[in-house]
């Protein structure tokens, strides 16, 4: 993102000013219907190993009604290796 200066010259914005992260219970957090990608059982457990090994790296990002965004794969890992936050 940019922003235009009187003195014509472009500085870029940070989107990370407005960025939050928020650490929620796994329960709380609803999986988008709609979502078109589906993850079999062997990719789920091949999540939740990671996610064992490496730990929970890469947020599930929501929407003010808690509603996933992006992260159902690593979502359903988390509840499959039943973590009580979606983070570790």
């Amino acid at each position: 993102m940019h922003e235009q200066h009187g003195n014509g010259k472009r500085r870029q914005r940070s989107l990370h000013s407005s960025l939050n992260v928020t650490h929620r219970p796994i329960d709380l957090l609803k999986p988008d219907p709609g979502n078109a990608r589906a993850r079999s059982k062997k990719q789920i457990r091949q999540l939740a190993r990671s996610i064992e090994t490496f730990g929970f790296n890469v947020p599930v990002l929501v929407d003010a009604d808690l509603e996933v965004i992006a992260g159902h794969g690593r979502l359903q890992a988390v509840r499959q290796l039943d973590l009580r936050k979606s983070r570790r």
